[in-house]
């Protein structure tokens, strides 16, 4: 895999791109590449620029293929699934806790400034989050000697998403039995013991949920959130107060007294719950008004991250679907008075890229326009295999971009050489970018060195 990393790299056309990145283009359109040829692509990209990198799906199985080649090519631990259900009532129905475990994974790794490629399908994209400030604030790290408020972490673990039982035995869940404290992170393998001498923390353990035996000593652990929703103090009572504005504007709003007494019978017993302290059902639906600024993945990403829209056109018909069906999801409760008027459940796709400013790389069978897009540079690249068993892949392209020589579609035919004045491919592709493009023969820039497939 070295071999064909290399390869990639040393190819003009690519390092085209990957120079555009350095650059700091803001977008940049590649076209031509498909299947593993495209994950390929991704992880040299990865390779060269050293940048996170987030790759957007418009499905979760197109984005389980894309993680499962860039696996096989990087290695498990800088490529991340970040798995979310596309419908969100089945999401928040039946919530798997290895998938939302993933994403909580990816959560902590970019907070803290990791790296790595993340793989996300569009509904992770849209998907409501709390602020990473805060998400950073309830990262614990313990380690033996150190000092432990019991009192204090108790209150933090039910604020984190864990449950409080007499024994643990499942992802998610603590206890505290006298000076022992266990608790089960969602990203940890086996739960931990922690044993306290008066305040002070004398050992940590993991033990195994079956038999409750301890086993290998550990200096430090990390503990992290066991719910994509933090409800300290604070954050529950902006959503309390909210949520009863939201009730009273809904019942003037209604005329059926039925379903009026409905809503207000089924909003009311939520707002008990809520006041003391416990979780309500489908908690996820009021995500937006707990926090003062819901965020998203992109909000997690660093700085330097750079964000690759896999087929553009097909994210945004599955993001116009994902609002339809949300929309007759949230009608049914409506109807049931299960929710309040006006609550968004989910982030709009237009708008998070118009608020997000990284870098794009967009990823695209054919050379197309789509909306809300507009590549500085734009790149065919054409993958076909080679005879040779080291060098998998080979490119040819053809490239058009802002700030090279501007040539016309004539004086390129002129200036290419003999033995490529036959191919039709030059012609196919610079009528489809007039197309698709609408650019006049003038606004080209292009590259001579493609070839014939094998």
């Amino acid at each position: 895999m070295l071999s064909l990393h290399r390869y990639l790299a040393e190819n003009q056309d690519v390092r085209t791109i990957i120079e555009g990145i350095h650059a700091r283009l803001k977008e940049q359109l590649v076209a031509g590449l498909s299947g593993s040829a495209r994950s390929v692509f991704v992880s040299t990209l990865y390779k060269e620029t050293g940048r996170p990198l987030l790759v957007v799906a418009y499905n979760l199985f197109q984005a389980q293929k894309m993680y499962d080649d860039l696996v096989s090519l990087l290695g498990p631990d800088e490529v991340f699934l970040y798995s979310v259900d596309e419908v969100i009532a089945a999401e928040m129905a039946v919530a798997s806790p290895e998938l939302k475990a993933q994403r909580l994974e990816i959560m902590n790794h970019w907070v803290q400034g990791g790296k790595g490629i993340v793989v996300c399908p569009v509904a992770g994209l849209r998907r409501l989050l709390p602020p990473p400030s805060l998400w950073k604030q309830y990262l614990f790290t313990f380690t033996v000697g150190q000092e432990l408020d019991l009192e204090q972490y108790k209150q933090r673990f039910v604020q984190m998403g864990y449950k409080r039982v007499a024994t643990v035995s499942a992802p998610g869940e603590f206890s505290i039995r006298g000076g022992i404290v266990d608790i089960y992170p969602l990203t940890a393998e086996l739960p931990y013991r922690i044993e306290l001498f008066d305040t002070e923390i004398e050992s940590i353990r993991t033990f195994t949920p079956d038999d409750q035996r301890s086993h290998g000593q550990v200096e430090s652990i990390a503990i992290s959130p066991a719910d994509e929703i933090i409800l300290d103090e604070g954050t529950r009572q902006r959503g309390i107060e909210r949520i009863e504005a939201g009730l009273a504007a809904s019942l003037e709003k209604m005329k059926d007294d039925a379903a009026k007494q409905r809503m207000y019978e089924q909003i009311h017993a939520e707002l008990e719950q809520l006041r003391e302290g416990r979780e309500i059902e489908q908690q996820y639906k009021y995500m937006s008004l707990f926090y003062e600024n819901v965020s998203s993945l992109l909000d997690y990403m660093p700085e330097d991250g750079v964000l690759l829209m896999d087929e553009m056109s097909r994210l945004q018909e599955t993001a116009e679907r994902l609002d339809r069906e949300e929309a007759d999801w949230y009608t049914s409760l409506l109807d049931s008075g299960k929710i309040i008027h006006d609550v968004p459940i989910s982030h709009s796709l237009s708008e998070l890229l118009k608020k997000h400013r990284f870098q794009r790389v967009y990823l695209s069978l054919f050379l197309r326009h789509a909306p809300y897009t507009h590549p500085q540079m734009s790149s065919i690249l054409r993958a076909s295999k080679c005879k040779t068993s080291t060098d998998k892949w080979r490119f040819s392209s053809l490239k058009s971009s802002v700030g090279r020589k501007r040539i016309t579609p004539s004086s390129f035919w002129r200036r290419m050489p003999n033995g490529q004045k036959g191919c039709s491919q030059f012609w196919k592709i610079m009528g489809s970018m007039q197309r698709r493009f609408r650019l006049r023969p003038h606004c080209f820039t292009a590259n001579a060195n493609f070839s014939k497939a094998i």
